[in-house]
Formats: C-alpha cells, structure tokens, sequence
C-alpha cells in the first residue's frame, strides 16, 4: 500500500518534476532526482598537493582483475595547470600503475589500463581541457574492453568526445599482487604526482554499468545519495566508495576495506553540493 506521501506526489502535476527520474525518487523507487526532489550534501577533503594522499596496500576486498571497470568522481582542481596530478592509481608497485585516472600536462584526463605483463590495453583522452578555479567538475567512466560498444565518459554531466587511442579485448589487472591503491597520488614508495584539490565521492566497482548523465548526479548537476554501501546507482555494493566527512574519509564504505591517509585530508572549504 501507498503511503499517504508517496499518495500525494501521485497527485501531483508532472511538471512539478525535473524529470521521470525525479517522479520515480519522490516515489521511493529510485535514488537520487533532482535538487527540489532531494537534499544531498556530499563531503570533500583538501588535498594540499605537496604530502596529502589516500592509499591501501592491501588487496582490496572483492576486486577482481577484469575486462570491465565503472567509476565516479568529483574534483576540484586548486593548482597545478600544465603538471600531471593523480586522481586515481591502482599500481603494482611501479609509479605508472595498471589503472590510472590523471589530469595531464596538457590539462586533459587521460585513463590507462595495463595486463599483468604491463602491456598498454586501455588509453583513452578526453576532448575537454580543465584548469585550476573554484568549479569543481564530475567525471565518470563505464568501460567493457570486451565490446567497443559499452564504453562511455561523462564530464561535468556532459558525454564527452573521448580519444581512445587503444582499447584491446584483454584483462586490466586490478589485483596486481603487489598493492599500491592510492586516490591523489602515483604508485610510488612514497606518492608523487600529488593531487593539487579538492575530492568527493570517490566511487569504483569491476563492473559495467550503462551509465547516463545521472547515474551519479542529479539532472541540475550536484551529488546525488549513492547509498550507505554505494549500491544505489548499480544494485551492487561497489569495492571503493569514499564519502565519509573528514577526519575519516578514508573509511570505505564500499566492500574494498580501508586506506590510509598520508598527510592530513582536511575538509575542504567547498563542496560539489554547494
């Protein structure tokens, strides 16, 4: 049986609603919708780009190596224009990585993906060029290596034209053996490439997934609740999601387990939901 509110939004003009997304949240059936159907703030730590990291050197529970990888995240860039900063690398040991999400030197995000023998078997570029300023920007990615046809970037909630320079029907070794899973950094001993921003709502799974422009934002582009666990956008608990308010945003909530902060991941002074 309806609730009497889920009753009234029945009553309710559709134009009230952004969009069908936005009816299907008032009703319970879907997480996220736009702003006037939902409140959410995300939070965000500073990362200072001269010691500020997040890393595991364990196997993250329940990642698997794959031909398929879904990700989210929100950034802020502070400094650092026309010098490569690390968002995201999954490495083995080795400062490149086998999965890497980086601002590069000519100001585009770029992905890569490696084999277990370090052969190059995802490089992909983005047509957009982001700089340092007070915007803060989402990108996320949905990749099947194993169909040219499931692959799909959105920026700032925008498809975007990427350059996919190499995409091979292979094995991304996400679970190298030899872990340096680090957010705002490289994969060495010690992080260089330090992240020179602001993070929020850090989300990966081994999983394709169709993603849209609102998978994980609302259509008047801030954050969406992705759930406790992660599991809103796909149904499955994702193996990283990191949204916990500092001083803990380390904490996964996602099945990986924890990382460890390097340097200090203060709150940042805004947040994509601002």
């Amino acid at each position: 049986m309806l609730s009497l509110t889920r009753y009234l939004l029945l009553l309710l003009p559709f134009s009230t609603y952004a969009a069908t997304d936005d009816l299907l949240f008032g009703l319970g059936l879907r997480q996220g919708g736009s702003a006037a159907a939902q409140v959410y703030t995300a939070n965000a730590v500073d990362f200072d780009g001269a010691n500020d990291s997040a890393r595991k050197t364990t196997a993250l529970t329940g990642l698997a190596d794959s031909k398929v990888v879904t990700f989210s995240i929100w950034f802020r860039i502070d400094a650092g224009d026309g010098a490569e900063l690390r968002l995201l690398t999954w490495a083995n040991g080795s400062a490149a990585g086998r999965f890497r999400v980086r601002r590069t030197t000519g100001n585009d995000i770029d992905l890569l993906a490696q084999n277990s023998s370090g052969t190059s078997i995802l490089v992909a570029d983005t047509a957009t060029t982001l700089t340092a300023g007070a915007a803060w920007h989402h990108f996320a990615c949905a990749i099947d290596l194993a169909n040219s046809s499931n692959r799909a970037c959105y920026l700032d909630g925008t498809a975007e034209s990427m350059t996919w320079t190499t995409y091979t029907d292979d094995t991304i070794d996400l679970d190298p053996g030899t872990y340096r899973y680090t957010v705002g950094g490289n994969g060495n001993a010690t992080p260089a490439q330090l992240w020179d921003g602001c993070m929020s709502e850090v989300w990966l799974n081994d999983e394709y997934f169709a993603i849209t422009a609102t998978t994980f934002r609302s259509a008047s582009g801030k954050p969406i609740s992705l759930g406790s666990d992660g599991s809103g956008p796909t149904g499955n608990q994702p193996v990283v999601y990191l949204k916990t308010a500092s001083p803990d945003w380390e904490t996964n909530s996602g099945s990986g387990g924890d990382f460890t902060e390097n340097g200090t991941l203060d709150a940042c002074s805004t947040s994509p939901s601002s």
